[in-house]
């Protein structure tokens, strides 16, 4: 794929130590609040599950689709919605813990003038990256390179989000255009991103499909989405090893609601072949 092939050139580095410790999160989708705003329902999920990490001294990696521009044109509303989320953000901003990316949903924000125009706060927006960790070198990217409609007619797909999808959405009806609704696109875009990772002798860290996903022999990870019914997935680089991870509300044995983490995969990289 000629677009990754072009994104790889001027990738970024990140070495992390072996004691050292990242996240990585992708597809919030955060939207304004509207009926059509999937996130809403996981909102204090994240934020619980964002507050741990920065309390526990993780790099935060966001890869793409942070925000859902397409649904959302005016992003002081996204702001608006989340401001304790847009704060927590800033911090790890602030202490040099954080790694942004564009995804087709927030392309807008590699533009510099969108930037400014907008207020947005991030000063450098990544479409890919080498993540150098225990022995294994990962090109981090959001995926939809691999999506011909969604990266070469992406204006085109971004209007049919706003308007005919958005208003089906709007109407409490299933959304026609989005990849993580689509099986036959979703498989057939990760079968072309794993044909790549093996053709190029490395492993693909994305997100897009929202299908969270731990298949170091396929030489394939997927972070998931923040869109989830039932929570936010991610995926936890500690210790040597990479955890695919369930964030969602629970229930205790005395009867208290709660967040929790469960760990659904995880991979020691020191038993994996780089």
């Amino acid at each position: 794929m000629r677009s990754i092939d072009t994104i790889i050139k001027g990738a970024s580095e990140l070495h992390l130590a072996d004691d050292g410790k990242l996240v990585i999160f992708s597809d919030l989708h955060k939207g304004d609040g509207n009926a059509d705003d999937d996130f809403a329902r996981n909102r204090n999920v994240y934020l619980h599950a964002l507050s741990y990490y920065w309390s526990e001294d993780y790099i935060y990696v966001e890869l793409g689709d942070g925000d859902d521009i397409w649904k959302a044109r005016n992003y002081s509303a996204i702001k608006d919605v989340y401001p304790q989320i847009m704060d927590l953000r800033s911090k790890f901003q602030s202490a040099g813990r954080l790694h942004e990316f564009a995804g087709n949903h927030d392309i807008e924000k590699l533009d510099a003038n969108w930037r400014a125009e907008n207020g947005y706060p991030g000063t450098e927006i990544l479409e890919g990256m080498h993540l150098h960790y225990g022995g294994h070198t990962f090109l981090l990217i959001h995926g939809h390179q691999a999506d011909f409609f969604d990266s070469s007619i992406w204006k085109v797909m971004r209007w049919v989000n706003y308007y005919p999808n958005r208003l089906l959405e709007l109407l409490g009806m299933a959304s026609f255009s989005w990849v993580a609704k689509n099986y036959t696109k979703r498989n057939f875009i990760e079968r072309k991103l794993i044909a790549w990772a093996h053709e190029n002798n490395t492993t693909i860290i994305a997100g897009h499909t929202h299908k969270p996903t731990l298949a170091p022999d396929e030489r394939y990870f997927n972070s998931g989405s923040g869109v989830h019914p039932n929570g936010v997935t991610c995926l936890e680089f500690e210790g040597g090893s990479v955890k695919l991870c369930l964030w969602q509300k629970s229930v205790r044995s005395n009867g208290d609601m709660c967040i929790a983490k469960r760990v659904i995969k995880s991979a020691d990289l020191r038993q994996v072949e780089s």
